[in-house]
């Protein structure tokens, strides 16, 4: 590469360079709100998952009566804050349990059946 080439293109580099930072700090502002937004997320999704079910709580909630099917299994306190019996179903060796794994909120609908367990890499009852 000849000297005038050579200048050229260090000249254009260092544009580049300059109009880059300006452009990010073009988004100083649209960053601070940004990360002002994600905290307020977390703190609300923290608040979410503290809250806990009060001592009498289940003494005002009015339970259906519950008839579970040949797959289902009966569980006595089986909703949210453990109030009501419900249904779980379940599940048979090779069938999906992801829904086992995920933490906060109800409880689970599925379980693996009776000397199953959830895999956790295959996320199927084995």
């Amino acid at each position: 590469m000849d000297t005038n080439k050579k200048k050229k293109f260090l000249l254009s580099d260092r544009f580049k360079r300059k109009e880059t930072q300006a452009s990010l700090e073009n988004l100083g502002p649209y960053l601070t709100i940004m990360y002002r937004s994600l905290i307020l997320l977390l703190i609300g999704v923290s608040i979410a998952n503290a809250i806990v079910c009060s001592r009498n709580y289940c003494d005002n909630v009015k339970c259906d009566s519950v008839n579970c099917s040949s797959s289902e299994e009966y569980t006595q306190h089986g909703t949210f804050c453990g109030c009501c019996p419900t249904c779980v179903t379940v599940l048979k060796k090779g069938e999906p349990c992801f829904s086992i794994f995920l933490r906060g909120g109800p409880p689970p609908k599925v379980k693996c059946g009776k000397g199953l367990t959830c895999n956790f890499k295959s996320r199927t009852c084995e």
